[in-house]
């Protein structure tokens, strides 16, 4: 009877309490990064939509301001109080780099701060397709902008109010919260696969080691030595029905030497057993 590899029967590629405890590590790790991922991205846009609320406010009382000068005949750039509400805007708001007033062609009529990039069909273009009591948000180079249309005594419009803040100290305040998410998410998976490990090593160890010995216990089989099932290691009627299971292998395999040894007398003796 050809025997097997001495190793073959034990051999495994890793532990089970490793590829149990790596398992559980896999998928709490994949619950995490999807929390943190969500997480980030519900405060970056709560941060954004606090931001655009703030201005948005401002930019109503600029806009109340220009139509009341408006109502008593006073266009943008004859109200005199305009220069310096915006002015105002920039000295106590630190986070403004614009704030100003375009005409209908795009074209601006007052302003205080760094003129954002885009041209004047822009502007025109964005004040046409908004209604007039809704407001638009752009982005020009490192500052995001909200605007909203003024209209006259006939509700006709007659330009766009402009407020552009710094979008650097906004992209700064989510990265750092990014990298706490990430952070954290990491000490918890590192705690987490740690405790899964643990777990998994206590869990598997019994089961474990039955099958340890029952592999080492072939292992010997097909080496053709002794095989004696230590006590205590395995349940009562698994090692009784591996015992039995090895003595007739090891029956099987001795009679099959016999024959092929000598076939003539393992006829002789079947021939008398017949008669």
């Amino acid at each position: 009877m050809t025997s097997p590899p001495a190793a073959v029967l034990s051999r495994r590629p890793l532990p089970l309490w490793l590829l149990v405890g790596g398992m559980v590590s896999l998928v709490i790790g994949f619950v995490l990064a999807l929390v943190a991922l969500l997480n980030y991205a519900n405060f970056r846009k709560n941060l954004h939509e606090q931001h655009v609320t703030r201005y948005l406010v401002l930019a109503r009382d600029l806009r109340q301001t220009v139509e009341a000068g408006m109502n008593i005949g006073l266009t943008p750039a004859a109200n005199e109080r305009l220069p310096q509400i915006l002015n105002g805007l920039r000295l106590r708001h630190s986070g403004i780099s614009f704030a100003g007033l375009s005409n209908q062609e795009g074209r601006w009529l007052l302003g205080n701060g760094d003129v954002p990039e885009q041209s004047a069909d822009y502007w025109r273009d964005h004040a046409a397709a908004t209604a007039a009591d809704s407001w638009w948000r752009a982005r020009s180079g490192d500052s995001y902008l909200v605007g909203l249309s003024y209209v006259n005594n006939f509700g006709v419009k007659e330009g766009a109010v402009v407020i552009a803040y710094d979008r650097r100290g906004i992209d700064e305040i989510t990265d750092a919260m990014l990298t706490r998410l990430a952070q954290a998410a990491l000490a918890t998976q590192l705690l987490f696969t740690l405790l899964s490990l643990i777990g998994a090593w206590l869990l598997t160890r019994r089961f474990t080691s039955q099958i340890d010995q029952v592999a080492g216990s072939l292992d010997l089989m097909a080496r053709d030595e002794a095989v004696r099932l230590p006590p205590n290691q395995l349940d009562q009627s698994l090692q009784e029905g591996v015992q039995r299971f090895i003595d007739q292998i090891r029956a099987a395999d001795r009679e099959l030497a016999r024959v092929e040894a000598d076939p003539d007398e393992a006829e002789g003796a079947g021939e008398g057993a017949s008669s």
